[in-house]
C-alpha cells in the first residue's frame, strides 16, 4: 500500500490553486497539473480521482486554512464585538488575496455534485457555528439579543457572501461597517 506524500500532495494542491487562478475550470487539464507540479499524471490519479476531486480538495483546503486563521485571530480577542470585526476582517481579506478561491466556491454552488455540495456544506457549518458562538457570547454579555443566535449567523454570513460579489469602492472601514450595521441595524434610534 502506498503511503501518501505531505510534500507532494501539496505541491499538487499549490500548482492546482494557481492554475485554477489564472485560467477557468475547463480550461485547466489534469495534465497541466502533472507537468507544472513535475509529477506524472498517473500520480495526481494516485491522490485523485479527477479534476473535480483535486478543486473540491483545494477548496477544503484553502477553507480550513480561513477557519484556522479566524480561530486563532479571534481567541486573541477580548470582546465579542471585537471577534466578530476579526471574522469579517478575516473573511474579505482571505477573498480579497485569493479572489479564484471564492470563484471556486460559487462555481461548486452552481454545478457540485451532491458529495462536493456536503462536503463544502459541513465546512460552512464550522464558520456558521464558530460565528454563533460569538453571538452567543454576546448575549451572555448583556449587549446583544439575537433571539436565535444561529440565524443571526446565518445572516451575518449572508451579509459577507454578498457583498464579496461586489464590495464597495471604498475599502476603508468596510469590516467595521459591515460588523456596526449588523449589530445596530439601519434604523436610528428614537430618543
Amino acid at each position: 500500500m502506498r503511503v501518501r506524500d505531505p510534500a507532494r500532495v501539496q505541491r499538487i494542491i499549490e500548482t492546482a490553486a494557481d492554475l485554477f487562478g489564472e485560467f477557468a475550470y475547463n480550461d485547466v487539464r489534469m495534465e497541466d497539473i502533472a507537468t507544472r507540479a513535475g509529477v506524472a499524471k498517473g500520480t495526481l490519479y494516485l491522490y485523485y480521482k479527477d479534476k473535480d476531486d483535486l478543486y473540491l480538495a483545494l477548496i477544503l483546503e484553502r477553507m480550513d486554512q480561513l477557519f484556522e486563521r479566524t480561530v486563532a485571530r479571534a481567541q486573541s480577542a477580548d470582546q465579542p464585538e471585537e471577534k466578530l470585526l476579526v471574522v469579517v476582517q478575516e473573511v474579505f481579506d482571505y477573498f480579497h488575496s485569493y479572489p479564484h478561491i471564492f470563484a471556486a466556491i460559487q462555481r461548486l454552488d452552481n454545478v457540485g455534485s451532491a458529495c462536493q455540495m456536503e462536503a463544502l456544506r459541513g465546512s460552512r457549518s464550522r464558520f456558521l457555528n464558530m460565528t454563533s458562538g460569538i453571538i452567543k457570547e454576546l448575549n451572555a454579555t448583556g449587549r446583544g439579543a439575537a433571539k436565535d443566535p444561529e440565524m443571526a449567523a446565518v445572516i451575518l454570513c449572508g451579509m459577507m457572501r454578498e457583498l464579496l460579489f461586489a464590495p464597495p469602492s471604498s475599502g476603508d472601514g468596510f469590516p467595521e461597517q459591515i460588523v456596526d450595521m449588523f449589530l445596530h441595524g439601519v434604523a436610528k434610534v428614537q430618543r
